[in-house]
């Protein structure tokens, strides 16, 4: 396993390498005189693994003198999103600005919460937030500009609060430390408004178009493993009955409250779990962000999940996806152990009634069902003594920390709408997809003054809104060069929703005109098998190429 796990590390780090080598060439003015070197490193990825088994660690940007600055490049990989995405970063110093591409000044956020939010940092930090805006394919630089300390900068200062403080924390002075009784409160951004209990979980969201308030709350719940001749391992879950609350003992967490106009989140520190909320203060944000970091190395045959309790009569009906292709309708059923009712999230799940849906969207994949109505839960990690007779030979005790991502979207039903097929939204597909395709953030450490500010790639921007590039790769079983690329369409509903976030209804065909036309050299397309082994006859780009929803098409293209 640990085998495996060392050539895993090493192939991210390779891929990373590659894609800076990419975005290099692609920034680069003098192309023709690029050669590729593989011991050459060109820019540093903003975070990476030390070790097979820690969590990604920032790197710390640092400054020089007064008057240095450091860029950073980031690439949208999606061809059908228009993003408005935070870019986060650990810096060490507080007294900064961000400028754009464009040489213009744009608002950011700084926390003084870096060490507390992540305590494998041991140097002095601050968390730098601000919203990078690309387009499909694009690549752009942003600056930041270490100021001197004469120049004040507490205007992006967050404002932060902390509940329930640990003796031995080490707080910044600019914390504001509660010693009241922690009451209700609550943040937003500007379409949702996410409320907490006096134990500092969700306990609301309202929505702002509406101004109706739906109760959404979280929980972590445990289970136990039965004893008997099956017993829970890592192949079977045996659990010794319903879950108990997994954090009852634990009356006063501590918990930090961030409030900036970039994001704004809630962190409660659990024994075993950092629970993170964040809202992020754009224009199309209607997600509540979950962020835990999980450790139940402390823990045995213990099963930890996190459980979201909503007021939607589903009526014991839930959806989860199949590797985020398709959904596919599940249907509790009390005659059935606790076991038999739960199925693989690859990546979204929801509920919902006549008036409302709830959809809670993954990074990675994990077991979940709905074992009451109106509720949903998904296995957060599991600590497990005994084998389980099905060939493993040992135990599950090789846990680590692990951060697991979720969003949780409430919709209200539009009305006058036959459903058919269940289908995510159009928010639930974007918000999908810009979590499974993150921005890619790199430093530029070298400083080259011979590289462009921006990329954008105008060949492809041209497709559809609901139109995925899946594949882009070079064909090596070729003797003359050639790139195989896969596209997808997806089908979202528009049953639920926000009528401005649902996508138009656009062509069901695909134009592949730009691709030839603009390319310097002739170039020849041909369908193909979507393993380009198998190639198909040539394609017309004069003619656009029909393509229904839920359909996957691949291309060749040759010189």
């Amino acid at each position: 396993v640990n085998d495996y796990a060392r050539k895993m590390l090493d192939s991210l780090t390779n891929l990373n390498h590659i894609i800076q080598h990419c975005i290099y060439f692609l920034l680069n003015q003098e192309k023709e005189q690029y050669v590729f070197d593989t011991n050459i490193k060109y820019f540093d990825i903003d975070r990476s693994r030390v070790y097979t088994n820690s969590i990604a660690q920032y790197r710390i940007i640092q400054f020089a003198n007064n008057q240095d600055s450091q860029s950073v490049i980031v690439f949208n990989p999606l061809t059908s999103v228009m993003r408005n995405e935070i870019i986060t970063l650990v810096v060490a110093s507080e007294n900064l600005k961000v400028v754009n591409s464009e040489g213009v000044d744009i608002p950011f956020q700084v926390d003084s919460t870096c060490n507390l939010l992540d305590t494998q940092l041991m140097t002095p930090c601050f968390q730098l937030h601000f919203i990078a805006e690309l387009g499909p394919l694009e690549i752009k630089k942003y600056t930041i500009i270490n100021l001197p300390t004469d120049i004040s900068t507490k205007k992006y200062m967050s404002l932060i609060s902390v509940y329930n403080p640990k003796i031995n924390d080490v707080l910044d002075p600019s914390i504001y430390i509660k010693t009241s009784n922690i009451e209700e409160f609550s943040i937003e951004n500007q379409n949702i408004v996410a409320s907490f209990g006096q134990n500092g979980m969700l306990q609301n969201i309202t929505l702002k178009s509406s101004g109706k308030q739906y109760p959404v709350s979280l929980k972590f719940v445990q289970y136990n493993s039965a004893y008997g001749p099956d017993m829970s391992g890592a192949y079977l879950f045996m659990p010794s009955g319903d879950a108990v609350d997994a954090h009852v003992t634990e009356n006063e967490p501590t918990i930090y409250v961030v409030k900036g106009h970039i994001l704004s989140q809630v962190v409660i520190q659990f024994s075993n779990v950092k629970h993170s909320i964040l809202l992020r203060h754009t224009k199309d944000a209607y997600d509540v962000e979950i962020r835990n970091l999980v450790d139940i190395r402390q823990q045995m045959n213990y099963e930890l999940s996190m459980r979201v309790i909503t007021g939607v009569n589903n009526d014991n009906v839930f959806y989860t996806d199949l590797n985020g292709f398709q959904m596919t309708r599940r249907k509790h059923y009390s005659k059935l152990p606790i076991q038999g009712n739960f199925y693989p999230m690859s990546s979204a799940m929801y509920i919902e009634d006549d008036t409302t849906r709830v959809s809670l969207l993954s990074v990675q994949p994990l077991g979940a069902s709905s074992l009451y109505n109106g509720k949903m839960e998904v296995i957060q990690d599991r600590r497990l003594r005994q084998d389980d007779n099905r060939g493993l030979g040992q135990g599950v005790l090789d846990n680590v920390p692990t951060l697991t991502l979720f969003r949780l979207i409430v919709e209200e039903n539009i009305g006058n709408c036959q459903m058919d097929i269940p289908q995510l939204t159009a928010l639930g597909m974007t918000s999908m997809s810009t979590m499974l395709y993150p921005l890619v953030q790199l430093i530029d450490t070298s400083r080259f003054d011979h590289l462009e500010d921006t990329y954008v790639n105008n060949k492809l921007t041209l497709l559809p809104k609901d139109v995925h590039l899946v594949t882009a790769s070079m064909i090596i079983q070729h003797s003359e060069p050639a790139v195989g690329l896969v596209f997808h369409r997806t089908q979202t509903t528009q049953c639920y929703g926000f009528k401005e976030a649902n996508l138009n209804d656009g062509p069901n065909s695909i134009d592949l005109k730009a691709l030839a036309s603009s390319s310097i050299e002739n170039i020849t397309i041909y369908e193909s098998s979507l393993s380009f082994v198998h190639i198909g006859p040539k394609v017309n780009v004069l003619k656009p190429q029909i393509m229904e929803p839920m359909e996957l098409k691949g291309y060749v293209i040759k010189k």
